[in-house]
């Protein structure tokens, strides 16, 4: 399951229900050789081959009608886990203003309103209402809401980031350095500045 030392196997984003900022990252592909035994498949297709391993943000289609987005790097993904990519290098601030904006009751009531079922495919999260605003705030709660989730689930046996290590060394938390750090503390923590994303992005869109 683990990507080894020669890049053959390369972890892989299939869906798997409501999750955000970070996670779900269960299954891996043999991709050596740019998918090479993918390809000998017959009638095998690479669907947007450009965007595979590229940074970016990805979420399960059907999640129980909220939106899940995650952050994606180096990862292949699949048609359960669409994916949104930036057109230009803009470096990862827009990214993660899109990250945080994407994980607020904010997009998932919008996406709600547009969507017939209970899945939110590509089109009805290309017309969300994007503001083009960039807040250094809302990239850097974003940011640490990512890192704070991968804390989280690098003790979950099912996850890519899995450790056997117990207990945390060494978080930061907006500059405070935190020592053994319980995980019931950092979902706290990170509770509190989910909800200090929400007001931002609130602000934002004056609601």
């Amino acid at each position: 399951r683990a990507h080894d030392a020669k890049g053959r196997w390369f972890q892989c984003s299939k869906g798997g229900g409501y999750q955000k900022w970070a996670g779900l990252a269960w299954y891996s592909v043999e991709w050596g050789f740019g998918g090479a035994r993918l390809r000998a498949f017959p009638k095998s297709t690479i669907r947007n081959e450009l965007h595979q391993l590229q940074t970016g943000i990805t979420y399960t289609m059907m999640a129980q009608g909220k939106m899940g987005a995650r952050f994606l790097q180096g990862s292949l993904f699949n048609d359960k886990s669409p994916s949104l990519f930036c057109i230009e290098n803009t470096g990862h601030s827009q990214l993660l203003d899109l990250l945080g904006y994407l994980n607020t009751h904010t997009s998932s009531y919008l996406l709600r309103l547009m969507a017939q079922s209970l899945d939110f495919r590509p089109g009805y999260v290309m017309n969300l209402p994007w503001s083009l605003v960039s807040s250094s705030d809302l990239a850097n709660l974003a940011l640490w809401c990512t890192s704070a989730k991968e804390l989280l689930i690098s003790k979950q046996q099912l996850e890519y980031t899995y450790t056997r290590s117990t207990g945390v060394r060494n978080f930061s938390v907006m500059g405070d350095q935190y020592t053994q750090t319980t995980s019931e503390g950092i979902a706290a923590i990170l509770h509190s500045a989910e909800s200090s994303i929400e007001r931002l992005v609130a602000d934002i869109y004056g609601i």
